[in-house]
């Protein structure tokens, strides 16, 4: 049965331990690709503030450029204006009344046509810059939305594979509590018969107290060693070492402290210094 036992413990230890591997490079994997969505993030972000930039410089230089060619218009139109102008005053002068004043009605029309090609030319360009900047700011919306969405689901996958991580570590632990549980009931297959070990009465013995199962797969000869150790404290009023207990009851001195301290935590006797006594 110890055989088996031994056995049977070496195998799950065994099987725990290649699942921690398996976890560990489950978690490696998970932080790998962690790691190279944030590279993409911040690679797509980068790229994403190089276009705009880029559409920005874009866009400047253009509206540099068409604010020169009006420029440059204007200061053309001005000197053709003002030569015009001194044409016309030129020939106005050697003109009768009624031609000047017809020339001049001409020459008013004239400039209010020019004034309004100019207005209509700059609204032409303001209506340009606006849909310029609206377009620069839809984009900007577009992209401020997709990396929200890349770290959204970043953020989701890192959670799922947290809580896929902590499920794997409560099964590990439920395994190691089933392991430490066999062990136990391996190390309370041997059952010698109880000596007693005379020490002057100190207490009156009070009734023995019922034990508690320590582990839901403890057997029927942990119960008994259990029960013996007990039996054994309760017959000394005085006091009994861990020593006293491995010479009187051949067991081992690690696997009667084990119990002690276990019956300790219980409640059912009490310890002082290094001697165990039943409860007063």
């Amino acid at each position: 049965m110890s055989t088996t036992l031994t056995e049977g413990f070496e195998a799950l230890t065994e099987q725990i331990r290649e699942q921690r591997a398996q976890r560990r490079a489950s978690m490696q994997a998970t932080k790998a690709y962690a790691e190279s969505v944030r590279a993409e993030a911040r690679a797509t972000r980068e790229r994403m503030q190089e276009d705009f930039r880029a559409m920005a410089r874009a866009s400047h230089e253009a509206l540099d450029a068409a604010a020169q060619q009006c420029k440059q218009a204007e200061c053309e139109r001005r000197e053709n204006a003002s030569r015009e102008s001194i044409e016309r005053a030129t020939l106005i002068a050697q003109e009768s009344a009624t031609q000047r004043a017809a020339r001049l009605q001409d020459y008013n029309e004239f400039m209010e046509y020019c004034e309004q090609e100019r207005a209509s030319r700059v609204e032409h360009l303001s209506q340009a810059a606006h849909a310029v900047e609206e377009f620069l700011d839809e984009s900007r919306e577009h992209r401020l939305e997709v990396q929200r969405e890349l770290l959204a689901q970043l953020d989701a996958e890192t959670s799922a594979r947290r809580e896929a991580w902590e499920m794997e570590h409560s099964a590990i632990q439920q395994d190691m509590a089933r392991a430490r549980s066999l062990w136990f009931g391996l190390a309370c297959c041997s059952q010698p018969e109880m000596k007693p070990v005379h020490r002057p009465a100190e207490h009156r013995v009070p009734e023995q107290r019922p034990v508690e199962v320590v582990s839901q797969e403890s057997d029927a000869s942990e119960h008994a060693l259990v029960q013996r150790i007990q039996a054994f404290i309760n017959s000394q009023p005085g006091g009994v070492s861990v020593a006293e207990m491995e010479s009187a009851l051949d067991i081992p001195r690690a696997r009667a402290g084990q119990v002690c301290r276990h019956l300790v935590d219980q409640g059912v006797i009490i310890r002082e210094a290094k001697l165990y006594f039943p409860p007063r």
